[in-house]
């Protein structure tokens, strides 16, 4: 007699658990190596992963599989890493290291003082740019108030986070957002751009501290406060992102005025010379890449300036005016000033000096 017989509906099940984690690890691996060729500081989600896998990689829900086959699962990240950092040597894109440079590694205060700033950057709820500014201008009042309700945010947030009684995750949560600040941290100079990588754990945090408020608010008033509140932020938010990018859109503008204007120029550059942008002396204040002064909005794009003019053989750096007399440069070197958006050959006021002979040879 043939017997025909039908999985049941718990191997049925398995199955798609199966499939379906397949899928997700399939999506992390992926979401991986894009990650990293969207940004270098990705680099920070690699030990990030290598905990998820070692410790949360369950044998399709059954039990912890063994460390042998965790290392296995964790290959393809490994080998991904490789291949972009082999890329990126082969590119010749600068890669960072230990000493003083403001984008070399360094262990000491400044790894206190890097961590502190990026997660001020995180919670702040205004725009860091305004805050910045407000500081950096003198305007203690404006500064002191988004002090104050930054505080005022990070204690209900606090309080939140204490009442939803969900230690173990928040703090893991917690520490995954500080993980995903390294290596960056350690640099002698960080941007605010490096704290986007603790954004989801931070955001994680903000959803169970401001929703757990919400739920336990006991008065139709205390849930329309927080709604409130929730609304100003989003609204805060959305004004400083497009604040950030109008400030951006000014410095592309800029950058492409600065350009043109320094083509005619180029080719008065002997061969295999030099081209120095100086900066004049401006107290207004930089920040990251959205307050950026005069040539500074070339600096890492100062390659197109040889592209656009099929000169490859020349050198071009930006230099400070206050700077100049202690920088050594080559006596032959074509120096260009701003003069508002104007660009002109720069004269030394020392008649005698060798790059002033210089400069009166290129005009």
């Amino acid at each position: 007699m043939l017997r025909v017989s039908f999985p049941n509906s718990d191997a049925i099940e398995a199955d798609e658990r199966i499939i379906s984690d397949y899928r997700k690890y399939s999506l992390s691996i992926f979401a991986f190596a894009i990650a990293l060729l969207s940004k270098e500081s990705s680099v920070s989600f690699f030990p990030l992963l290598l905990c998820i896998v070692l410790f949360n990689f369950n044998n399709f829900g059954k039990e912890k599989i063994p460390l042998g086959k965790a290392f296995i699962a964790f290959l393809p990240y490994i080998a991904i890493l490789f291949a972009y950092v082999a890329t990126r040597s082969l590119l010749g894109v600068s890669q960072p290291g230990l000493g003083p440079r403001r984008y070399n590694f360094y262990i000491g205060m400044n790894l206190i003082e890097n961590l502190l700033m990026l997660l001020f950057a995180s919670i702040i709820p205004t725009s860091s740019v305004t805050a910045f500014t407000t500081f950096n201008t003198g305007q203690l009042s404006t500064f002191s108030a988004i002090a104050v309700v930054s505080l005022v945010f990070i204690g209900l947030l606090g309080y939140g986070l204490w009442q939803s009684r969900r230690y173990s995750i928040t703090l893991t949560v917690g520490a995954f957002g500080i993980c995903a600040l390294f290596p960056m941290v350690m640099m002698n100079h960080v941007s605010e751009l490096y704290a986007y990588n603790s954004m989801p754990f931070v955001s994680m945090m903000a959803g169970v501290g401001l929703g757990t408020i919400f739920e336990r608010s006991n008065t139709r008033w205390g849930k329309q406060a927080v709604a409130v509140m929730l609304l100003v932020l989003f609204v805060s938010h959305i004004t400083a992102i497009q604040g950030k990018a109008s400030f951006m859109v000014k410095n592309g503008a800029q950058a492409t005025i600065l350009l043109n204007g320094i083509q005619p120029y180029v080719q008065k550059v002997p061969a295999d010379g030099e081209l120095l942008l100086l900066n004049p002396y401006n107290h207004r204040p930089e920040y990251s890449v959205f307050l950026v002064r005069g040539f500074n909005v070339l600096k890492y794009g100062a390659w197109r300036i040889k592209k656009t003019s099929n000169r490859d053989d020349i050198t071009v750096r930006i230099v400070e005016q206050k700077d100049f007399k202690q920088f050594s440069h080559r006596s032959d070197a074509l120096i260009l000033s701003l003069d508002g958006n104007a660009i002109k050959v720069y004269r030394e006021e020392t008649d005698g000096s060798s790059a002033s002979r210089s400069l009166q040879r290129h005009n």
